[in-house]
């Protein structure tokens, strides 16, 4: 039984290294600690039709008007931001919003948080690429190679 203690103790020192979130959340007096990663999807829309993804297969409203706007997003990110959660951004297919790199340079420039961006790659030109890099507003990219677009994959 003191074992067990003792080791709870050590789990919990261990995660507050990881994990800084304010003072009390690791309490033992039954408080649940936040997200440690939130996803924001900022579209339910693609260019794609991918098979095992039930976005392309147009379950979901793809209304562009009841989108959440750039400034509900970054209201969103403030409020969340208090706790420094890693932000993965994602949808759909997140180069759909025109305004998407300006969301990701307040995620990682303004709040500082960390910010990675999960994409199919396929509406990315290289001037995207370079502005990405040169502001250095994502700090983790992904993308999916399931689409059948080679030239993309390529030049990813």
């Amino acid at each position: 039984m003191k074992l067990n203690l003792i080791l709870k103790k050590v789990i919990w020192k261990a995660r507050r290294l990881f994990y800084p979130y304010p003072q009390g959340y690791y309490a033992t007096d039954g408080k649940v600690p936040p997200p440690c990663i939130v996803n924001i999807d900022m579209v339910f829309r693609c260019n794609l039709s991918c098979e095992q993804c039930s976005v392309g297969q147009n379950i979901y409203p793809t209304d562009i008007a009841k989108e959440p706007s750039l400034e509900q997003w970054k209201h969103i990110v403030d409020k969340i931001s208090y706790f420094n959660p890693n932000i993965v951004v994602s949808g759909g297919e997140p180069f759909l919003r025109k305004d998407l790199i300006q969301f990701l340079s307040y995620i990682k420039k303004e709040k500082k948080l960390w910010c990675s961006l999960f994409t199919n790659g396929t509406l990315l030109s290289e001037d995207d690429i370079k502005e990405l890099l040169k502001i250095k507003t994502v700090s983790d990219f992904q993308t999916n190679t399931n689409g059948n677009v080679v030239e993309k994959k390529e030049l990813l």
